[in-house]
């Protein structure tokens, strides 16, 4: 697998994570994914970095993160008018 490919592939993955993850480090990885659109325009020793701190950033949302499907369930105050002699 070559590296545009590879990179592309753990783009993929860790959005999945980045996007649910409200903080810095979360934001950082969505920088860093956001990188890879100007692959075209960067050396191979950036490229072969990036792709090496990319992969990093996935093992390590999965090793010290899991994601998890929750229903939320808001309730908020409104007021209303009820007519009481109908």
């Amino acid at each position: 697998m070559d590296k545009h490919t590879e990179m592309l592939t753990i783009i993929s993955e860790l959005r999945h994570y980045v996007e649910l993850d409200g903080t810095e480090i979360g934001e950082a990885g969505s920088l860093m994914c956001q990188l890879a659109s100007y692959s075209p325009y960067v050396s191979e020793k950036f490229l072969k970095a990036l792709v090496k701190e990319l992969h990093n950033y996935l093992d390590d949302f999965k090793e010290n993160s899991k994601i998890v499907e929750v229903i939320e369930t808001v309730e908020h105050k409104v007021k209303r008018l009820e007519w009481t002699n109908q």
